[in-house]
């Protein structure tokens, strides 16, 4: 099912839109997930991602910035991942040299 299509300035996408591109990005396949939502409207609000009004009741934001911002996560993402297991390696070195 397509969603509304809105005569959105160039360049922007609607909240919800911004939010499924972040989902995508990082792989999420939960439907019932609106924390990004959630997260991108509050910039939104605060004019962050080029965040600024549609109409009366809508937002849109700016697409390279959503695309930045979706980045951003994937990397922070990696990089706990790669610190989770580099900690978790040296507990294990640790645990084996106390029971030595």
């Amino acid at each position: 099912m397509m969603g509304r299509r809105y005569h959105l300035d160039p360049g922007y996408v609607t909240i919800p839109e911004a939010a499924n591109i972040v989902k995508r990005m990082l792989g999420i396949t939960n439907e019932e997930d609106h924390s990004h939502y959630k997260k991108i409207l509050r910039g939104a609000k605060r004019s962050w991602f080029g965040g600024k009004m549609h109409g009366k009741r809508m937002f849109q934001v700016r697409r390279v910035d959503i695309i930045k911002y979706g980045e951003e996560l994937l990397e922070a993402e990696k990089f706990n991942l790669f610190t989770f297991d580099l900690v978790a390696g040296q507990y294990k070195e640790l645990r084996e040299n106390v029971q030595a």
